[in-house]
């Protein structure tokens, strides 16, 4: 295949995986204000490190915020390449090629090491692999390839290059997927390399063409079976795209960018290419790109992409002048739910939370208003409110999520889809109508009692049930004859809870009560003097009457009023014989 003809190069090794880089988003993080030219992710310390001129390293576990930098070990150079593995961040550049090594990134965890080659060669690119007890493997921009395994960062060994052309130039290295003991690196004249033992040796996949010596190959990527590889053409741009395919490499048509690209990352389920002037590329299968809209137009020079931990589903593209991009995927929230609950609550909205890696920022708002912000809630979200309904009748308040922010990205997402409706029941109330004290005699009657109020029922409960009345009963209190067995009087307390049903939800309110007095009184009849002046006294509303030898005719003095009834017969005064009385009850 005529690789003259090729401008950008976009290699890729083998087929079939699945989709998901479709539908990354990318935003510019806060600008570190020096060169950035690599950047690598630790799933362990769930944070990505960036490096650059000036021995400059910065890093962030919140990437879509602020970054921390730092002056790494050595004199001032520039630091090109970063990788992690064997639970470390290992850097290197040039002129002064020693490996610096951190756990996890930060300022004053740096630490220096043997240099990786000679002092006149510079470090274009690290990488890590699980084979020989875990190796890094090194190249140089001066064709040189070296490897240090065990974790031992003081020794590094230089590899075997056969039928080198002696004009080769490695711009990148990458771990392949396939194997623990693998690498691929890449290079000028659209040269690729492949390392099979662990970094020892490095056979030929694509010789270097001498007459495409303009033709580099600037980033490698392997993943998901493939490998895949970035660079500028013949003319310094971009054009056209190569699949490897069974050994055969194969034209691919509509690059959507002509910019020359510097880096590509693995996402788990896809690549990221990125290039000069902002250039961002995603392909989920390796063979269809896609230009991403861009908030930059620096130069990009790396690209890393968080597959596990703490910042999953996270890029981080760094390059001229600091800019700092970050890629991800919009958050979506879908609140769902339908309840009835008291006046009061509590109501507990929720929404399913997704789109990006999380956790996630959650603003609710009541009937549009905002409530709450919810902060570093997992893929459920649950929000307690206490509404309050004034009012005599059920009210609706309904609760959306109006904003989600990924807490890492920053990014916040306008899928935001579903409400939770609430119904909230009034407050109950109750108010008897009258006739909620009464004192009667045995056997007479007890006149109803009915309630009003802010209620669907009103529940009763009696405790005297001796005086006649059940125990307890639903809505008015019937009138019903009220019973005395004792030689006391019998008082029964009934106490009137207000209910609001509605919804299946049952909600009740502040009681009142009602009491009720039966008397041993039936025909109790009493005379006394006050002053001299016979009283004759009765309880009830019995009718008093008169009659001088206890035989017709009865003279009808007075009917009682129905609780105790005090009569002065003035004429037990003027006529002495009119002494008996008795009390008869009414006839109506």
């Amino acid at each position: 295949m005529d690789l003259k003809k090729r401008f950008t190069l976009i290699a890729v090794l083998l087929c079939a995986w699945r989709l998901q880089a479709a539908g990354l988003v990318f935003s510019n993080a806060p600008s570190v204000g020096v060169a950035l030219y690599a950047t690598a992710y630790s799933p362990a310390a769930g944070n990505f490190v960036g490096v650059g001129a000036s021995s400059t390293a910065v890093n962030s576990t919140i990437p879509g915020g602020s970054w921390a930098a730092t002056s790494l070990p050595g004199s001032s150079e520039t630091i090109a390449a970063i990788t992690y593995g064997g639970g470390m961040f290992v850097a290197a550049g040039g002129p002064n090629t020693a490996a610096i090594s951190s756990t996890n990134g930060t300022a004053g965890t740096w630490s220096a090491h043997g240099s990786v080659f000679s002092a006149s060669q510079s470090v274009a690119g690290l990488a890590y692999n699980t084979g020989g007890s875990g190796t890094f493997a090194a190249v140089s921009s001066l064709g040189a390839i070296s490897y240090s395994s065990g974790g031992n960062l003081g020794s590094w060994t230089a590899a075997s290059i056969p039928n080198s052309s002696g004009f080769e130039i490695y711009y990148a290295v990458t771990a392949l997927d396939t194997s623990g003991n693998s690498f691929a690196t890449c290079g000028n004249g659209g040269l690729v390399r492949v390392s099979t033992d662990s970094g020892h040796t490095w056979g030929v996949i694509i010789a270097y063409n001498p007459s495409d010596d303009v033709y580099h190959l600037k980033g490698v990527a392997s993943g998901g079976g493939k490998l895949v590889a970035v660079g500028t053409g013949t003319s310094g741009s971009g054009g056209s795209i190569l699949v490897l395919n069974e050994s055969t490499w194969a034209t691919v048509a509509n690059v959507p960018e002509s910019a020359a690209l510097n880096a590509v990352a693995y996402t788990g389920s896809g690549f990221i290419a990125v290039g000069n002037s902002g250039t961002i590329l995603t392909s989920s299968n390796g063979t269809t790109w896609t230009a991403s809209p861009s908030p930059t137009t620096a130069n990009l020079f790396g690209v890393a992409f968080g597959t596990s931990g703490s910042l999953s589903n996270i890029a981080v593209l760094v390059g001229s002048g600091g800019h700092i991009v970050i890629g991800g995927y919009l958050p979506t929230a879908a609140a769902f739910g339908t309840n009835t609950v008291c006046n009061g609550g509590p109501v507990v909205a929720q929404a399913k939370l997704g789109g990006s890696a999380g956790p996630w920022n959650v603003t609710w708002a009541s009937n549009s208003v905002a409530v709450v912000t919810q902060t570093n809630v997992g893929t459920i979200d649950s929000f307690t409110n206490a509404p309050f309904n004034p009012g005599s009748t059920p009210v609706n308040i309904t609760y959306t999520v109006t904003k989600v922010v990924d807490t890492k990205s920053l990014f916040s997402g306008p899928g935001i889809t579903g409400n939770v409706v609430s119904t909230v029941n009034p407050t109950p109330t109750v108010n008897a109508v009258g006739n909620e004290a009464q004192t009667v005699c045995n056997g007479t009657a007890i006149a109803p009692v009915s309630f009003s109020g802010v209620a669907t029922s009103y529940q009763w409960v009696n405790d005297t049930p001796a005086i006649g009345l059940a125990a307890s009963g639903t809505n008015s209190i019937p009138a019903f004859v009220a019973t005395n067995s004792g030689s006391t009087p019998l008082t029964a307390t009934i106490t009137v809870v207000p209910h609001y049903l509605n919804n299946g939800m049952d909600c009740a309110g502040a009681a009142t009560n009602v009491t009720l007095t039966v008397q041993v009184c039936p025909f109790s009849l009493n005379m006394t003097l006050v002053n001299s002046n016979p009283v004759v006294s009765w309880f009830g509303n019995y009718v008093l009457e008169s009659s001088t030898n206890l035989r017709p005719p009865w003279l009808v003095l007075t009917q009682g009023t129905g609780g105790v009834t005090n009569y002065w017969p003035q004429s037990m005064v003027a006529f002495p014989p009119f002494n008996f009385f008795r009390l008869y009850a009414p006839t109506n």
